[in-house]
């Protein structure tokens, strides 16, 4: 059943952010008009009848890490996103004869409340939205479907988050929770870097731009430019509560999912089965130049309470955060920007990983996968169409009203990649620790990879073992 729709996301986008350098995001629900997709069928889901299929997906209530977690909504509010959630989803159960039913877990936690109808054997979800860290102990269960087996999930169209979910892959043909645009929160966690634009006029600096534009935007591009600008102004010792300036403020849990892009400890084999690689030497070079960025006077990777303060009072060039949790930017009184996380070195691609999220799966308990694939296509398809546009216009506030800063969020959009080892949550822990040391200045990375190499082989063969 799979179609053949080609979208453009260049018009798409080039028609949301068209007003983002001119003026304020409007509370109005017109912010989320856009123009038509460019398809092959103005109407891709004409003829598909659900026969009144009430569709049952568990999902966090309220939202989840400060980020956009939420599937549904009872009613317009005049919010451009929540609107555009809300259209789409009454959208796709008019054209496709169904009812989207959204159940929070009695317990507080998607997981425990899973396991508990799984256990059970009960068919009581249709879909879940669960934390991409559960996914290995819910497959190695047999909890949930391989989604690679339905016809109308195809990872080729664009809706369906291509690169990062063909990375996601196992064995060649097993995939058991997907990313999609339906759910806005793993594009929320999606780790990027901001920067203070009045930080870089006042050392009559270029904007970065051009320089991510151009390949180059590096760890070495990022740390010339801290160079330039960490200052104690006038104090004594660089403190949080004083006038310093400092190059970078992040925390070690977003270092530990950046540790990812440099060359990933979980590898796959040429028959997609994933295996411990260890460390290559290229991993102990960027940890090497991480170490360089992040650690040491003036630059500041405190704990989660503190490091986005420092950014949001003017105190710091740079800001490495996910997307989703930047949102504590948005009263902030400097312009700022965004940019994709720096690269090793300019002969690589960019890379913009995703920190623990919610999934898409489908229980293997369910007797509706296929027309569960369906309406989620289909929510997939208008999403990207039509949420997105106003996802990313929402973006458009403070520094971000630029049509530089549109470009680099494509930029990111489309380098949006799944460290397998870090999301199948088989290394989390390592890298987290890695990162930890990392910025105690305790590091020892031969020995800790070594130390821990049983643990994550260990994970490895009891997902796999399904």
């Amino acid at each position: 059943m799979k179609r053949t729709i080609s979208l453009t996301m260049a018009i798409l986008l080039a028609a949301s952010f068209s007003s983002c350098g001119q003026t304020e995001p409007s509370t109005d629900s017109g912010d989320t008009t856009t123009a038509p997709a460019v398809t092959t069928n103005p109407e891709p889901y004409s003829g598909i009848n659900l026969d009144g299929y009430t569709m049952r997906v568990l999902n966090w209530e309220g939202k989840l890490w400060n980020t956009q977690s939420v599937l549904d909504y009872e009613e317009q509010t005049g919010d451009s996103v929540s609107d555009a959630i809300y259209a789409r989803n009454r959208t796709v159960e008019e054209k496709l004869n169904m009812t989207l039913e959204v159940v929070y877990p009695p317990s507080g936690n998607c997981q425990t409340d899973f396991l508990k109808t799984m256990n059970a054997g009960e068919d009581t979800y249709d879909a879940i939205f669960n934390k991409s860290s559960e996914i290995s102990a819910n497959m190695a269960s047999g909890y949930l479907y391989n989604l690679y087996e339905l016809d109308a999930i195809d990872l080729d169209q664009p809706w369906w988050y291509t690169t990062f979910n063909q990375n996601m892959i196992l064995e060649g043909d097993k995939l058991y929770q997907i990313a999609t645009p339906a759910h806005l929160m793993s594009f929320d966690m999606t780790v990027a870097c901001y920067f203070n634009k009045e930080i870089i006029e006042h050392y009559n600096l270029d904007m970065p731009y051009d320089t991510v534009r151009e390949g180059k935007w590096t760890y070495d591009a990022m740390l010339s430019y801290m160079k330039q600008c960490i200052n104690l102004n006038g104090d004594e010792a660089f403190s949080e509560t004083g006038s310093s300036t400092y190059g970078v403020a992040t925390f070690s849990g977003w270092l530990g999912i950046l540790t990812g892009n440099a060359d990933g400890l979980v590898k796959l084999e040429a028959d997609g089965t994933p295996y411990f690689a260890g460390a290559s030497e290229k991993f102990y070079n960027v940890i090497d130049k991480m170490t360089e960025v992040f650690v040491g006077d003036g630059h500041h990777c405190g704990n989660a309470d503190t490091y986005d303060d420092l950014f949001a009072e003017g105190h710091s060039l740079f800001s490495i955060i996910s997307i989703g949790n930047a949102s504590v930017f948005r009263e902030m009184d400097y312009e700022y920007g965004i940019l994709p996380a720096p690269k090793y070195s300019e002969s690589e691609e960019y890379k913009s990983p995703m920190g623990i999220s919610l999934l898409l799966g489908i229980p293997s308990t369910s007797t509706t996968a296929e027309k569960t694939a369906i309406a989620f296509d289909a929510l997939s398809y208008y999403s990207y169409n039509d949420v997105m546009p106003a996802y990313y216009n929402s973006l458009c506030y403070k520094g971000l009203r630029d049509e530089d800063s549109i470009d680099m969020l494509e930029i990111i959009s489309d380098s949006r990649w799944a460290d397998i080892g870090c999301v199948y949550g088989w290394t989390y822990d390592l890298l987290s620790n890695l990162s930890s040391k990392l910025l105690s200045g305790n590091l020892n990375t031969a020995s800790l990879i070594e130390t821990n190499k049983n643990t994550v082989e260990s994970k490895i063969n009891s997902a796999m073992n399904y």
